[in-house]
């Protein structure tokens, strides 16, 4: 939470989906929850030199500091919730992600396009594998996370976005090529399914969706 509700630095909620009010979990911009609920990623907004990994329940506040990185902007818990992905730059300014366990051991590089960085936690199940554009950025490719080899992923169409991959491996897509209004969509074995159209109620001055 932002602005009033989350204060200068921000606040990290953890709320459940029946409306209950939210319980504080700590400071900072809140990232990602792992699998099984126990832990919650966030950054330090002021000061991103590494990232909070905080308990839901009891427990100690734990870092995750990569050594090449002088800021951490955006990160996610793999399925396995053994592994994070890390989004960030270094002291020169290039961006890149990164993969790494939870205590910041040992970081591979994901083998993206030059120049690109991966914001959507789209790894497959068993983590081989993850969504991102194609080099030449017109359509969305399946990538190796040690080896790269990206193949363009059947049926999807250029403009879409990944935005997810589900237990069941059904990968989830959003178009932007709507204006103000976005379609989700659900893409498997080839096949598209219109989930929903995104879009606030007055769409008079609205000029697209921040995240999905």
């Amino acid at each position: 939470e932002s602005g009033e509700g989350g204060g200068p630095e921000y606040s990290t909620y953890l709320r459940r989906c029946d409306g209950t009010p939210p319980v504080r979990v700590g400071p900072g911009r809140a990232l990602d929850m792992s699998p099984d609920g126990r832990l919650v990623l966030s950054v330090d907004i002021r000061n991103p030199v590494a990232l909070d990994l905080t308990p839901t329940g009891a427990g100690e506040v734990r870092k995750i500091k990569l050594p090449t990185l002088v800021a951490h902007r955006g990160a996610g818990f793999l399925r396995d919730g053994k592994r994070v992905f890390v989004t960030g730059r270094d002291d020169s300014g290039r961006r890149g992600t990164w993969l790494t366990d939870l205590e910041g051991r040992d970081p591979r590089p994901l083998p993206l396009p030059e120049g690109r960085i991966l914001q959507q936690n789209t790894f497959t199940n068993d983590g081989t594998h993850f969504i991102a554009g194609c080099p030449d950025g017109s359509f969305a490719c399946s990538y190796d996370t040690v080896k790269g080899e990206p193949t363009p992923v059947p049926g999807a169409q250029k403009g879409w976005a990944a935005v997810g991959i589900d237990a069941r491996g059904r990968i989830y897509f959003r178009d932007r090529k709507v204006g103000a209004a976005e379609k989700l969509l659900r893409l498997v074995g080839g096949k598209v399914t219109t989930l929903a159209v995104l879009a606030p109620r007055d769409r008079a001055g609205a000029f697209g969706l921040l995240d999905v």
